[in-house]
């Protein structure tokens, strides 16, 4: 196959004409299916196609014979199809050097004859095809191509149709749902049709007015502008634009921005308004503020100036003048305004800052003393800015400002700064004073012993300089206080430098603050905390020592439990074979007692051996897929007959609504189960016991369930019910003595649901029962 596929020369123009008309991706459409359907019993092929081809695929609007919807451009026959606006013809695939080992040949659908002709637009651009396939060699006949040829016309005859119904749909959607308010105006019936905007705006019910009720919705004194608009629209065939007052629903004017455009050929006006009733509230707030803006500069003292090179003239606002406290007919010039300076060398540096603007375009700012006409000292900031043009200044402009109050809280902020420089020097702890650029402005002598920075001359000096090695995270915390924030650490690592110290720290940063309230720098306090650390550290060594102890202990319970369980497992096998086969009534009743109480006693092994195990974290989950409803049958009948032994009632919940099977370790669930199920029949002398199952939540993943045991047993006080969960408890002696047991199995329980991510919840009542509960959260399905 040749691999230099074949573009047309005018591939952009028609690659952008092909996105316009909007129809790649789109669904299956009957009036071009009927059109291959057509196509393949005209030409007596299996397959027929309609196809448009993209930048890099072949797509098919329409297909017959075929599954795929999509093929790569670059083994698409069509491609060639497109190259011009003849029909493309291929008797024989394989006899053709282009397509001979194409995959579309020597694979599925296997083509040996293909017929394309291209769909040309109105516009001379050739969008895909309509083609037939075959996969035996062929010819069409001349009247099966001039069928071709005019099926091919009717496809671009129908996605010109398509484009078009798409551009009204999407006026007509323009129409209902634009904001802006729109009118089509026919002029030989008087009917103005108007879209919901409208209708909102002005609470007309209708879609479809007159243009008299129109014309009177409009404010009388507006009604010329739209008349004067119609006629300029008329006469001069372009649009017209302009503004009038229309009636709202609520009986007040809104103001509606217009632009008509007239349709000569149907007679019709567009019109297209948009209410700017808050655009022109906006532009009278903006005066509003331009104006406020002017009046907090007289508050603020804030000035302005310019001079005129060309004229000489120098202009000064009227809050300049009231700062140099001269009169509002007083004519400045460059000569007497540098006279207002106090010094000297001030008025040079003024003039020479004039000179360097006008010869270069240097800007200025410094703030300085003025003696104003009355006398009166007064700091200012006097800024300057050059207007150049081709290198030549053409003026000079710029601000004054009265800076007087804030000049002297700025000299009293450095006055108190040197005090509290002294304070800082002399304080009996590691402190240091920073300004806003980390830089020293002081430090303790204890800041200097602390860090052996004795030979070092560190005034002036930025922190980064003197400790190299701060990372970037001291850095940011170093913003974050010069930002308003205090941060502290009351143990942190430190090292110093050139020193083969290592040690920790317990330090604070906190911003200090100027007479103005402004953030001055950074306050740091440090004390070192090594000996602490240290005797900390000896007592975390003694903990973990205590602990592995602890665990050891765990072990040699758990190894033990493993001894006893071993000759105690004999000796029920043997017991309950002597069961068998003695019959001897008394006998088997000793016999019965001894498995029974054996049976205890396992029982209180397993619960130790579980116990140990949890404690040490031994006891890994083994999840399984688990019928449910097995799962509680076997719990339930487990215990039945003991609970019918003391006439209570042992029942299950209605539980049709959950899913039949669950992911999780099965054994551990009955385990739980039946230590709940135990105790209720234990301590329930009349009643029932309840076994239930509620379905919380579910979705596509898995499903959270609770389960739920209630009994009508002796209840336990509120004061003991969160006793009965440590190991070895029960509610107090007396029940001990009455029904027995450790007081490992709602502990084991418990801890078995907390590596299944649950605990147990209790709910009880002094002689009206208990009941426990659990959440679990797995996969479930029904099947």
């Amino acid at each position: 196959m040749n691999n230099l596929n074949p573009i047309p020369s005018n591939e952009l123009e028609r690659l952008r004409a092909l996105e316009e008309y909007e129809i790649l991706d789109s669904l299956s459409e009957e009036e071009f299916d009927r059109i291959t359907e057509l196509a393949s019993l005209i030409c007596n092929t299996p397959i027929s196609l309609i196809t448009l081809l993209d930048e890099k695929r072949q797509w098919f609007k329409s297909k017959k014979g075929l599954v795929v919807t999509e093929t790569p451009r670059e083994i698409a026959f069509c491609q060639y199809t497109i190259m011009n606006n003849e029909p493309f013809e291929v008797p024989d695939a394989q006899l053709d050097e282009r397509f001979a080992d194409n995959i579309l040949v020597t694979q599925d659908p296997h083509i040996r004859f293909y017929a394309g002709f291209p769909l040309t637009d109105p516009a001379g651009l050739n969008l895909g095809t309509l083609c037939v396939i075959d996969r035996i060699p062929r010819e069409l006949t001349d009247e099966q191509r001039r069928s071709l040829r005019l099926l091919a016309n009717g496809v671009m005859t129908l996605i010109v149709e398509r484009r078009q119904k798409e551009q009204f749909r999407n006026f007509e959607r323009l129409f209902t749902l634009s904001p802006d308010l729109i009118g089509i105006y026919k002029m030989d019936t008087n009917m103005i049709r108007v879209n919901p905007a409208y209708r909102a705006l002005t609470g007309i019910k209708n879609s479809l007015i007159e243009g008299d009720y129109w014309y009177q919705s409009i404010h009388r004194d507006d009604q010329m502008h739209v008349l004067t608009a119609f006629q300029a629209c008329n006469e001069t065939k372009s649009e017209a634009k302009f503004t009038i007052r229309v009636k709202a629903a609520d009986e007040t004017y809104r103001f509606v921005e217009w632009i008509l455009s007239l349709e000569h050929k149907t007679n019709q006006v567009f019109a297209m308004g948009r209410d700017v009733t808050d655009s022109i509230a906006l532009k009278q707030e903006l005066e509003r503020t331009a104006q406020l803006l002017e009046e907090t500069n007289e508050v603020a003292r804030i000035g302005g100036w310019e001079f005129d090179i060309n004229t000489a003239e120098l202009r000064w606002t009227a809050v300049t003048k009231k700062i140099h406290a001269v009169p509002a007919d007083f004519e400045p010039t460059i000569e007497n305004a540098i006279l207002f300076y106090k010094e000297p060398e001030v008025r040079m540096r003024v003039k020479e800052a004039v000179d360097r603007a006008i010869a270069t375009g240097e800007p200025w700012s410094m703030e300085v003393q003025i003696v104003d006409s009355n006398g009166k000292e007064i700091w200012v900031r006097a800024i300057g800015k050059a207007e150049m043009c081709d290198g030549n200044c053409n003026r000079l402009f710029g601000t004054f400002q009265d800076i007087d109050e804030k000049k002297k809280v700025q000299i009293e902020n450095a006055n108190s700064r040197a005090v509290l420089q002294a304070f800082v020097k002399h304080a009996p702890a590691a402190v240091a004073m920073f300004d806003r650029e980390l830089r020293y402005i002081a430090v303790s002598n204890e800041w200097i012993n602390e860090y052996e920075l004795q030979d070092q001359q560190i005034i002036g000096r930025s922190h980064y300089d003197v400790f190299p090695f701060i990372p970037p995270e001291g850095r940011a915390r170093h913003e974050r206080v010069l930002n308003g924030a205090v941060e502290q650490n009351d143990e942190d690592l430190i090292l110093l430098k050139d020193s083969p110290y290592h040690g920790y720290t317990a330090w604070e940063m906190r911003p200090w603050y100027k007479i103005d309230g402004e953030i001055g720098g950074i306050m740091i306090f440090t004390k070192n905390v090594s000996h602490q650390v240290e005797q900390r550290e000896q007592l975390e060594e003694a903990k973990a020592i205590a602990e592995s102890a602890s665990r050891a202990k765990s072990e040699f319970l758990a190894n033990m439990s493993h001894e006893l369980r071993t000759p105690l497992n004999g000796i029920l096998g043997f017991a309950e074979l002597a069961l068998d086969t003695d019959t001897d009534e008394s006998r088997r009743q000793y016999l019965e007692l001894v498995i029974k109480s054996g049976y205890n006693l396992l029982q209180v092994i397993n619960d130790i051996l579980d116990y140990s195990k949890l404690e040490g974290g031994t006891i890994p989950l083994q999840i399984e897929r688990t019928d449910l409803q097995t799962l509680v049958k076997k719990s339930i009948n487990g215990i039945a007959m003991e609970g019918k032994q003391k006439g209570i009632s042992v029942r299950v919940d209605n539980y049709s609504d959950i899913p039949r099977y669950i992911w999780t370790d099965s054994m551990r669930l009955r385990q739980i189960l039946n230590n709940l199920l135990n105790n209720a029949i234990k301590f329930t002398e009349a009643g029932e016991v309840l076994l239930s199952i509620q379905l919380l939540g579910k979705d596509e993943e898995s499903s959270t369930l609770r389960f739920s045991i209630s009994d009508t047993g002796i209840g336990i006080r509120p004061e003991n019910q969160q006793r009965i969960f440590d190991a070895f408890a029960q509610e107090d002696g007396s029940v001990t003595r009455k029904y027995g047991g450790t007081g490992l199995g709602l502990t084991v329980s418990n801890k078995l649901l907390e590596t299944m991510g649950s605990a147990l919840k209790l709910k009880s009542t002094v002689d009206v029962g208990s009941v426990f509960s659990f959440d679990i959260t797995a996969r479930t399905s029904e099947y």
